[in-house]
């Protein structure tokens, strides 16, 4: 059980899994579900409420191929339904479609459907290397009924310092086609039902390079904890928007951006 609280959203997500491993522990089935139910708010708006659902169908298998490999397959479906947008968010409309000059103007509110289905298939391989590394690699496929395809590879590499040491190298590639109602500029505020400029619904792609190392900080068991490790890890990330541009420069460039993120964590095993 998840609970979020904020000013203006609050959500409540239940979910269970069951494992079940088979033919020599060589095989792991996984099945999953969870459920979460979200209050909406405004917070320039006290009478405003929205509620959303959301429904998450998981199963995986893991299959030891060799004593060296290990190949993990994924699917996911996903149902939405409520209010899937964001309140505070309108969409850029021409001043005059007659006269693209005539600058535009961002008194639109975005509307959404209110419904969202979502697949997404995985597949990832791991392979043990001799001198106790490994390098792994993942592709993803997503689709949804908003029209949106998207493509994930990932490639990764681990590899021992010494024996307290851990070094971690890894690159990901993401990219995606836009949704069936999305557009940077439309031509009139009631120009179809359906209306988003949310960048994330946008044609765009993403690169992350990061790196991660990690110390164990037990060479015995600690009463009830069997292994402790202090990590760090950092990912850079470029973003590039292809048909969502920057409305803050004069000449609308396509947006871009790009992004560091650390994480520093402890964790344990028992």
């Amino acid at each position: 059980y998840t609970n979020s609280d904020e000013s203006d959203y609050k959500a409540d997500t239940y979910n269970v899994s069951l494992s079940q491993t088979m033919f020599g522990a060589l095989t792991t089935v996984t099945l999953g579900y969870s459920r979460g139910f979200d209050d909406i708010f405004d917070n320039t708006q006290s009478d405003f409420k929205e509620t959303a659902d959301h429904q998450n169908y998981h199963i995986s298998l893991s299959q030891v191929l060799t004593k060296k490999m290990l190949l993990s397959l994924n699917y996911d479906a996903v149902t939405d339904e409520g209010y899937l947008q964001n309140p505070y968010r309108n969409v850029l409309v021409l001043n005059d479609p007659a006269d693209p000059d005539a600058g535009f103007n961002f008194n639109t509110p975005e509307n959404y459907p209110n419904t969202r289905t979502s697949n997404a298939l995985s597949a990832n391989l791991l392979y043990y290397l001799p001198y106790r590394a490994s390098v792994r690699t993942n592709y993803r496929y997503y689709t949804d009924d908003w029209d949106i395809d998207a493509h994930t590879v990932e490639v990764g590499y681990t590899h021992p310092l010494r024996d307290k040491w851990m070094l971690e190298l890894r690159y990901r590639y993401y990219t995606q086609s836009d949704a069936d109602f999305y557009s940077d500029v439309f031509q009139y505020p009631n120009q179809q039902n359906f209306m988003a400029r949310d960048k994330e619904l946008s044609e765009f792609s993403d690169h992350t390079l990061g790196f991660g190392v990690s110390y164990s900080l037990l060479n015995d068991n600690w009463g009830y904890i069997d292994r402790a490790t202090l990590n760090f890890k950092y990912d850079h990330i470029w973003f590039k928007y292809d048909n969502f541009t920057d409305v803050t420069k004069s000449d609308l460039p396509e947006y871009e951006f790009d992004a560091g993120v650390m994480q520093l964590y402890f964790s344990a095993w028992y």
